[in-house]
């Protein structure tokens, strides 16, 4: 294993020094772009099998880092084995329904034996990690951990930097403040597709992977369709954003779209807002145009990582949450344009998971709570694009 991943991990640093010339000879600033966000992403992964080489390396000498120097490490130690103790306890929690001891349950929100379990600390950072690496849509957005309950000001997630010294209204640099509200985030996960898991890795693993998944979806289109009651408000459905553009079949062309679409974005929007519309709007209307000229208005670049879409420059991201325009109804939301650090995601990302039985199909599932809210902060460089 740890040498399929040394194998793996040259392949990949080879990788991104063939992107980096290729970057520095491209005078495509369109290309150029899309070459950095390909190198990010493969450092990213090159990170992550550093760490797990390190890992292998470790367990198979039984080093210890800190066994050379005059530490007294009793106390991480035990906080380490206690976590492994807990990590086990829930999966069995989860599997087979068996009750944390009470010793382990330190974060417990009651005395009950069905009381929610707090997922473990290792899980949870794998399931933020996966969310923010994976998510295409909730990773492009704002995150923020406020107090749900509170007025906060706008200018505290989005400053604006000034010169010298400055009068308090001066500092303020959006108008107007946001509340965010608790709203509970649900993933209901039959035991039946998890009770089989024996080794405590494949547990993690398929726990991780169904968990992110639901999450991610739940979370990505919320941040567009959702209505702000009992949960965020989608940027189509906020009434604030009055930015509204109708397009008709004959509007894709390259004239006509450059007029209707590119022309309706502000200019302080431009350079740092993003595209969503239905990925058969994607295939079937946009993709292909040409200019006058017959350059294409579109790009599309494949990586290993998926397809990357551009228009006008401009990333463009797919969704299954907007319907296509062939086939949608006049007047329905067919895609929208946003600055994403406009629109907020504020949660801690803090899980717990309960037991409760499914009394329609009499089957235990496994419920894990996630406490969010979203909302957008300046409008001003919203679309909305209709069919009209």
């Amino acid at each position: 294993m740890n040498e399929y991943l040394k194998k793996l991990l040259a392949a990949r640093t080879a990788e991104v020094v063939a992107l980096q010339v290729t970057m520095e000879a491209t005078k495509d600033i369109t290309e150029a772009r899309s070459i950095l966000e390909n190198i990010k992403a493969t450092n990213g992964l090159i990170d992550e099998m550093k760490t797990e080489i390190a890992k292998e390396e470790a367990r198979s000498t039984g080093f210890n880092p800190l066994g050379s120097m005059n530490l007294n490490t009793n106390v991480p130690a035990k906080v380490e084995d206690n976590e492994k103790r807990y990590n086990e306890a829930f999966k069995n929690f989860i599997t087979r329904g068996t009750v944390i001891p009470a010793e382990l349950r330190t974060n417990e929100y009651t005395n009950t034996t069905d009381a929610s379990a707090v997922i473990p600390m290792t899980v949870s950072n794998e399931i933020i990690r996966k969310i923010e690496v994976v998510g295409e849509i909730y990773n492009k957005v704002n995150h923020t951990q406020f107090p749900g309950g509170l007025s906060i000001p706008m200018s505290s997630i989005t400053p604006v930097a000034t010169w010298g010294p400055k009068s308090d209204s001066q500092k303020l640099g959006a108008n107007g403040s946001v509340i965010f509200a608790y709203y509970g985030l649900e993933v209901k996960m039959s035991q039946s597709l998890i009770s089989n898991t024996v080794s405590i890795v494949a547990f993690n693993n398929l726990f991780v992977t169904v968990a992110t998944e639901a999450i991610l979806k739940a979370l990505d289109k919320s941040i567009l369709v959702g209505t702000g009651v009992g949960e965020p408000l989608g940027i189509s459905k906020d009434p604030r954003v009055t930015n509204i553009v109708t397009l008709a079949s004959t509007d894709f062309t390259f004239k006509n779209l450059s007029k209707k679409v590119n022309a309706s974005i502000p200019k302080e929007a431009r350079a740092i807002g993003i595209y969503v519309f239905g990925q058969g709007t994607w295939d079937v209307n946009l993709n292909a145009i040409e200019d006058t000229t017959g350059q294409p208005m579109t790009k599309l670049t494949i990586t290993d990582l998926g397809e990357k879409y551009r228009l006008f420059g401009k990333e463009l991201l797919t969704t299954i949450h907007f319907e296509d325009f062939d086939t949608a109804a006049s007047g329905a939301v067919v895609g929208v344009f946003f600055p994403p650090l406009q629109y907020v995601i504020n949660s801690n990302l803090q899980l717990t998971a309960t037991k409760w039985i499914d009394n329609e199909t009499s089957e235990i599932k496994n419920k894990l709570q996630l406490i969010a809210d979203g909302k957008s902060l300046d409008t001003s460089g919203f679309v909305i694009f209709k069919k009209a």
